[in-house]
């Protein structure tokens, strides 16, 4: 065999690792560019990690904050309750405070004849 005769077969053999090459060329462009984004996103991912696990420590921080100032506010709510009572029902309030006022000034009559608020007034001096 004659090197001219192998002449189409190099020939063809070249264009082929050519054409390889230029393909593991654009796959080895593409598989860097891959790279850079997943290193974009791992470290956008490790961002938003800290700072979920942060939001996390803070929202627990928070939670335990309330249940001391819920169990603090106990007593107020009751109060809170109790207003809300009165403000939703007027007429029943009215009535209340006419029936306290009618009985504190019974009292202090009653302690003005038996004399009750002379000897308290004189305790207290």
């Amino acid at each position: 065999m004659d090197l001219k005769e192998l002449e189409p077969i190099i020939t063809l053999i070249t264009l082929s690792e050519e054409r390889l090459s230029g393909k593991v060329d654009e796959v080895h462009g593409d598989v860097l560019a891959t790279r850079k984004q997943v290193t974009l996103i791992n470290g956008r991912l490790r961002q938003v990690e800290i700072e979920t696990s942060s939001i996390k420590v803070n929202c627990n921080n928070r939670r335990e904050n309330v249940d001391e100032k819920l169990a603090y506010l106990k007593p107020t709510i009751k109060v809170t309750r109790f207003i809300g009572f009165i403000t939703k029902n007027p007429k029943f309030s009215v009535f209340v405070a006419l029936f306290v006022m009618a009985f504190i000034q019974t009292m202090i009559l009653t302690g003005m004849e038996h004399e009750w608020i002379t000897q308290l007034i004189e305790l207290i001096k």
